[in-house]
């Protein structure tokens, strides 16, 4: 099992290849888990295409884009790849997103 910090009080203009990265692996659930987001805070999870590309927005099964708000601070993964995070909305009181794996 790994973790993986991710500051949310800095809002970061879109997802890039220098943004946390997270793997899912065959078999694993990754859990994402926020300590403190307040305000308006978002964090979108975008996960890699085999072509390269990083700003593919991740989906819950109803289609809806994944993210972690103050309403919802904890998501699962279950289906393996690696997935990036991006604070799009940035948090007023700082706090951290723990990814275990």
């Amino acid at each position: 099992m790994s973790a993986v910090l991710i500051e949310d009080t800095t809002q970061v203009a879109a997802v890039s290849t220098s943004s946390k990265a997270f793997i899912v692996r065959e078999g694993h659930i990754a859990v994402l888990r926020s300590t403190n987001l307040d305000g308006s805070a978002n964090i979108a999870v975008y996960y890699d295409s085999p072509d390269g590309a990083v700003n593919n927005p991740a989906t819950m099964d109803d289609g809806t884009a994944l993210a972690l708000t103050p309403t919802n601070p904890e998501r699962l993964i279950n289906v393996p790849g690696k997935y990036r995070a991006a604070v799009t909305a940035a948090a007023t009181t700082p706090g951290i997103v723990f990814v275990n794996q």
